[in-house]
Formats: C-alpha cells, sequence, structure tokens
C-alpha cells in the first residue's frame, strides 16, 4: 500500500530531489515551505501540490510527516510537527525516506566532509554515460540532469550520504567512497572519537558483499 507523504521544507535541494522520487514511486506527496523559489515552482509544474506557510491543516488525509533532521531542534513549536504528535502520525526524516527507496538496489553512497557533492555528480554522470541508467540523488543541481535527482530503470542508485544526524546511517550501500575525513557539525558530534564512531558505523552497516573507498589516515 502506497503511503500519503507530506514533505515539510521541501523546498530544500536533499528533500526535494526524494520527495520527486517517492512520487515517481507511486506515493502521494504534498508539502510545503516557507517561501516561493525556483524549486518549489519547480515540484508543482511536476505535479506535488505545494502551500506556503506552516499549518496543521496540511496534515488532512496524510499518513506520515517528513522532515529534515533540524527541524525539531530548530523550530520545536512548529504548527505541524506538533499536530503530527497530537495525532499520532510518524514523522520521519526524508533521509529515512530515501532508506526506503533505495531497498533492493545496489547502491552506491558517496560522504566525506568535502566533495561529496561534486564526487556524486562525477560519479553519477559516469554511469549514465556507460549506459547503466542509474538512479541519482545529488545536494545539487547537476546541470546535465537539470534538477538535483535523475531517476533511472536500472538497479544501480547513487546517493550523497551526509553525517549531520546520523544521516547516513539510513542507507545500506554495496560501495561507499569517502571524499575526507574533517571534524565539522560540533552542534551534533560531541568530539572527533564521536564523529569517526559515525563514520565507523556507516562502514560496518554497508550491505556485505559491498567495499570501501577512503582517504588514507582516515579511518
Amino acid at each position: 500500500m502506497k503511503s500519503r507523504l507530506h514533505f515539510m521544507g521541501i523546498g530544500g535541494q536533499g528533500i526535494s530531489a526524494v520527495a520527486q522520487m517517492a512520487q515517481a514511486a507511486g506515493d502521494s506527496v504534498t508539502g510545503c515551505d516557507q517561501r516561493e523559489s525556483a524549486t518549489v515552482h519547480a515540484l508543482r509544474k511536476a505535479g506535488i501540490a505545494i502551500q506556503i506557510g506552516h499549518s496543521a491543516e496540511h496534515l488532512n488525509d496524510v499518513d506520515t510527516l517528513v522532515i529534515s533532521p533540524a527541524v525539531p531542534a530548530l523550530d520545536p513549536q512548529n504548527p505541524e510537527l506538533l499536530a503530527a504528535r497530537e495525532r499520532g502520525l510518524p514523522i520521519v526524516t526524508w533521509q529515512e525516506i530515501l532508506g526506503d527507496l533505495m531497498l533492493d538496489k545496489c547502491v552506491l553512497s558517496i560522504s566525506g566532509v568535502h566533495g561529496k557533492g561534486t564526487t556524486t555528480a562525477m560519479l553519477s554522470l559516469m554511469l549514465v554515460d556507460a549506459g547503466l541508467d542509474p538512479t541519482c540523488e545529488i545536494g545539487a543541481v547537476v546541470p546535465r540532469f537539470g534538477a538535483n535527482y535523475r531517476l533511472g530503470k536500472s538497479s544501480y542508485f547513487v546517493n550523497e550520504a551526509d553525517e549531520f544526524n546520523h544521516n547516513f546511517w539510513h542507507y545500506h550501500p554495496r560501495l561507499v567512497i569517502v571524499t575526507s575525513i574533517e571534524f565539522e557539525h560540533p552542534e551534533f558530534f560531541a568530539d572527533y572519537e564521536a564523529f569517526l564512531a559515525a563514520f565507523e558505523h556507516f562502514i560496518r552497516g554497508m550491505d556485505m558483499q559491498g567495499i570501501g573507498r577512503y582517504p588514507r589516515q582516515s579511518l
């Protein structure tokens, strides 16, 4: 049974790509954002109903509220967040939805502190040019795709895997490329050891037949 998903803050780069992927997978998708933007216009053109601003009414006829990881801390009194809790609706991050969309795929994840967006785009284009027809999720618009995602028909799935909030723990790739390791997100990670531990957990969660490529002297 397909879900009825409402994406709060749908105009963001990663969440907008996942919203369109979920729609293509057959889910019913709506969204809202704080302001109009080129991304919002593109999503509407793709057939996604989007409201400007936040309201509990946006959750009518919705099964699940999809958010960005920082929302509960930055906007704990958001009316949609409060309404979802009152109604007992599942509240999930878009990274969790992406992880579900990746199930049964050959996932190739790009992580690291610097260069992961560029590397994700490069690997995506390489697979396209090789005729492998991958699905791709990138943290920025790729000019050749005209979007921050690409829907393919093969089993290959390329994504940009972010460490903040342990977001990449929702992915179980066959291949991991870690571009670099440098302490980041001190607002979330207590120290460098906790930061490294997050990457180690991610690597250990790979598909058991997977392989990894890391920078020297990192893990």
